[in-house]
């Protein structure tokens, strides 16, 4: 099975759905769509699906486990936490040079949704843009990637501050941003 690359992003972030991840974690390799095989040695997974499918990971070694649920089911400050820290994990396994699957239930909606909220706060990418990009990396699953209107909704209505230098630890900056949030 093939993940989807997104070298406009960042040359290793890739995505795909739970049954490719489960197939590449297998094989011990992965392939992009663009053919590009790459050694397990050199990939780190992040499952953005739900708590239960993430559970199935527990004891290997290349998953990390970011939890999501669909937008409509979670409270904005929780959004915030989650999305906040699957962006991290990514961002950081990216900085080891690892290839990284970014990857969910049906690989539709929230692995597309994490790899553009890193697009949006790594690459100062504009979220139409990024969107469509996916959309087109993506056309080999059909027409419904990245549909969930309070994915959209979010993405259009989330911005970050881009620091040259980390001035805040990062609990003290997300308190400062809520508080900024509050007032507006």
């Amino acid at each position: 099975m093939v993940v989807v690359s997104l070298p406009e992003i960042n040359s290793r972030l890739c995505m795909c759905s739970l049954p490719t991840a489960m197939s590449a974690l297998n094989e011990k390799t992965i392939c992009d769509q663009y053919g590009r095989v790459t050694d397990m040695s050199a990939v780190v997974f992040v499952c953005v699906a739900s708590d239960t499918v993430c559970k199935q990971f527990n004891l290997h070694k290349n998953v990390v486990q970011c939890p999501m649920r669909d937008l409509p089911d979670m409270g904005d400050e929780f959004i915030e936490d989650r999305v906040t820290a699957a962006v991290a994990v990514v961002n950081s396994a990216l900085l080891t040079g690892k290839t990284t699957v970014v990857f969910c239930n049906q690989g539709r909606n929230r692995a597309p949704f994490v790899c553009v909220m890193y697009a949006k706060k790594h690459g100062n990418k504009a979220s139409g843009c990024v969107v469509k990009y996916v959309r087109r990396e993506n056309r080999g699953r059909g027409k419904n990637i990245l549909t969930n209107r309070e994915f959209l909704d979010y993405i259009s209505s989330h911005t970050y501050i881009h620091l040259t230098k980390p001035v805040l630890k990062l609990s003290v900056f997300r308190r400062v941003l809520r508080a900024f949030a509050r007032a507006a």
